[in-house]
């Protein structure tokens, strides 16, 4: 007989769950009282069907999957003894499980109600239930088996006839028992874990038609959807932490969003429903974080943690489901969604349906250009944030991934699983020795060591830094960086550059999948270059690859390989295996071995062709100023300068002076004119205030502001002022209110 999924009473919800929902927020006058469990879980069916792309293709893997299984209900090619850290390879029984679950219940698929596929079903969670494979990840007892076979579970109530009489009981005890609590104190009770945990609460809760159960993982699902000032969660900035103060929005943040927004999805119009202040603060998050660090169908690299040396870790097709069901949840902008998806599915071209955005995530130390034309981020890390984890045996090569890495995207998959062919000491952005052995520091995060890693923005524009000094594993390496973002282009200017390591110092401009056509322009003469070879240059010129041009104003000691490239995924990563060869492009600046003082300068101009870097004039952008003092770039057409000061400094040049009374990051807007709008940050997060002097041709008398600085807990956002002819002259000061630029807002 069929198990009915919808139960034809509603019951009342006991005194404990209402308490819980009223004080999560969460209650709804007009349904307060109802008991609907067993809506969820139609809803929650609806939703993993909807995932199905190819009924035919789910047919004949389950057929496979069905003749395969053995009388035992085991998989003969899954070694359920393993109890490995990573790569655990017995949860394939659930994954496998689910599968067949699917082709029973769909009710577009052949085997919908199947009998004898209900009995390899039933024998496969039994063998499962007796067999309790273990490993020693946590992770797999308490998120990852639980939320599979409360999943499972659910799926096989909406089947045409029930589970073997205790089964599912005897299973979903065996959820309570392992999968622990979401209350709990540490990492394991903040942020993305706490909502896995949480999820499966909710999974069991229906199942066992617990009231107060289900109104606790509810609220504990949402609990983590507030900003906050603790090390793990989501920050102020819209940016998600975890394991310690690490930036996290692609890796945990893609449990944060798939799991809040699919189960909003589906408690909503609920007793259980998000609503009011969380739920704004959901789709915010979603919509001016999460969608942002995503190029077409592939996420940015930078945004991934550890989870980057994962075989296809970019490809986040399947997310266009997430994007739909958040705009059932926020309607109100449901052309970013469609948008989103469009992308996604590459119905449309990667930039589609983005709007110029400039942000800089001053908890996260990380910046982020989107505009319809390209997307450009820079990784940083300070004495306030984690370095990038290789816990678990991951990343192995990764220790140079938080020292300015950038990545450079107009279509999205330009960086492709190219990771075990990379040259881990050449990583898009970043300066450091040419080591034959990276180093790998704490395997669960360690702090870094600059106390000067930020950035300024007006959300349209910005400036970065990052002053680099690593002298820990033999790398003393120092540097100056600072990336200015004008809109068409971004200068990438470094000074004081320095090392006692006994390697070559180089600064890495791109290494990304080759495709296409190289062509090289210094001293006048225009050359393509071969698929395949080794190019030195010097002196002022540019460089074009794949929608992508590269100008060196400057000149400097620049080497270009196009060539084929191999490694193993076991050389980045522990848990995976098998050998991988991609034709790459790697563009790198020298500075020699033992360098002082050394520098760079190179614009990068996306999403152009050959034509458009030959016509491109580099006048249109004016270095200021390229010292480990002050770092400054000006755009003539716009008016606008941006400057880095590393310490109290002047910038004269142009017939405009501006002095800083203590290191920032400044942008002026109209900074020619009698009225001049100034941006300024502290990338120290040190300052409470910060004195600036300006003169002009326009303001020929100093003006002189006492720039009161955002307080925490957004130490290192960008405030706004203005100087004009009111603004008192040197050596008076005006006191001006911050206005905190608080871009995701």
């Amino acid at each position: 007989m069929k198990k009915k999924l919808f139960s034809s009473t509603l019951r009342p919800t006991s005194a404990l769950a209402i308490a819980l929902l009223a004080g999560a927020g969460m209650l709804n006058a007009h349904n307060a009282g109802v008991e609907v469990e067993e809506v969820i879980m139609q809803r929650i069916c609806a939703s993993e069907w909807e995932k199905v792309e190819d009924v035919s293709a789910l047919e004949a893997e389950a057929s496979a999957l069905q003749a395969a299984l053995r009388a035992d209900g085991s998989w003969a090619d899954i070694p359920y003894s393993s109890t490995v850290q990573t790569n655990w390879t017995p949860i394939f029984h659930l994954d496998r499980l689910k599968k067949l679950a699917l082709a029973y219940t769909l009710p577009a698929s052949s085997h919908a109600g199947n009998s004898a596929l209900h009995a390899s079903i039933s024998a496969a969670l039994t063998f499962w239930h007796a067999r309790d494979p273990r490993s020693t990840n946590w992770f797999m007892q308490q998120i990852g088996c639980p939320q599979r076979v409360g999943l499972i579970l659910i799926l096989m109530r909406a089947g045409a006839a029930p589970l073997p009489e205790g089964l599912e009981s005897s299973m979903t005890q065996r959820i309570a028992t392992l999968g622990g609590r979401p209350d709990r104190s540490g990492s394991l009770g903040t942020g993305a874990n706490k909502i896995d945990i949480a999820t499966h609460w909710i999974y069991r809760a229906c199942l066992t038609k617990n009231a107060a159960d289900l109104a606790f993982g509810a609220q504990q699902v949402y609990y983590p959807i507030e900003l906050t000032t603790a090390k793990e969660g989501l920050q102020h900035d819209l940016s998600i932490m975890q394991h310690g103060p690490q930036f996290y929005t692609g890796g945990y943040g893609s449990s944060f969003a798939k799991n809040v927004v699919n189960l909003a999805a589906c408690l909503k119009d609920t007793p259980y429903a998000m609503s009011g202040e969380k739920l704004d603060l959901l789709t915010r998050f979603v919509r001016e974080s999460y969608m942002r660090i995503i190029r077409g169908r592939y996420f940015l690299y930078n945004v991934l943690g550890r989870g980057l040396t994962r075989p296809n870790a970019l490809d986040q097709a399947s997310l266009a489901g997430l994007f739909s069901k958040t705009k059932s949840l926020d309607p109100a902008n449901a052309a970013l969604y469609d948008a989103a998806v469009a992308r996604l599915t590459e119905t449309q071209p990667g930039g589609y349906g983005l709007a110029r955005r400039h942000t800089h995530f001053f908890r996260a130390d990380y910046t982020l250009y989107t505009s319809p034309e390209y997307t450009f981020d820079v990784r940083m890390t300070s004495n306030r944030t984690y370095r990038n984890e290789n816990g678990n045996g991951e990343n192995l090569k990764g220790y140079f991934l938080v020292d300015g890495a950038t990545t450079i995207a107009v279509d999205g998959d330009e960086y492709v699983d190219i990771f075990p062919t990379w040259d881990w000491t050449k990583i898009p952005g970043a300066t450091a020795p040419q080591k034959a052995s990276i180093p790998q520091p704490d395997p669960w995060g360690s702090y870094g060591v600059s106390t000067f890693a930020g950035g300024v923005t007006d959300s349209a524009y910005g400036a970065s830094a990052y002053a680099l000094n690593d002298q820990a594993y033999g790398i003393n390496t120092a540097a100056k960086k600072a990336w200015f973002f004008l809109g068409r282009e971004v200068v990438c200017l470094g000074a004081g550059i320095q090392s006692s390591a006994a390697e070559q110092i180089n600064t890495t401009v791109n290494q990304c999948l080759l495709k296409g056509a190289v062509t090289a322009s210094f001293d006048g003469t225009t050359t393509a270059a071969t698929a395949e070879g080794s190019y030195a240059y010097s002196g002022a010129g540019w460089i074009h690859h794949n929608k992508v041009g590269y100008i060196f104003p400057q000149g400097g000691s620049l080497t270009l390989k196009a060539q084929s490239q191999s490694g193993s995924w076991s050389d980045i990563n522990s848990a995976y295996s098998g050998s991988v060869t991609k034709s790459v492009l790697t563009l790198w600046l020298s500075h020699g071995v033992k360098p002082s003082g050394g520098s760079y300068a190179y614009i990068v101009l996306p999403n152009v062709g050959v034509d458009g870097v030959k016509s491109y004039s580099t006048s249109a952008v004016e270095i200021l100023a390229n010292t480990d003092s002050v770092q400054a770039v000006r755009h003539v057409a716009q008016g606008m300068v941006q400057a880095i000061f590393y310490r109290a400094a002047l910038l004269a040049a142009g017939g405009l002076t501006l002095r800083a009374d203590n290191a920032c990051a400044v942008m002026l807007k109209d900074a020619a004119t009698a009225s001049v709008t100034v941006h300024v940050a502290d990338p120290s997060q040190s300052a409470a205030t910060l004195k600036l002097r300006l003169s002009s041709a326009a303001l020929p008398n100093e003006k002189e502001l006492d720039c009161a600085l955002p307080a925490p807990p957004y130490c290192g956002a960008s405030a706004r002022f203005t100087i004009n002819a009111s603004t008192p002259g040197s050596p008076k000061i005006v006191a001006a209110t911050a206005t905190p630029t608080k871009a995701r807002e």
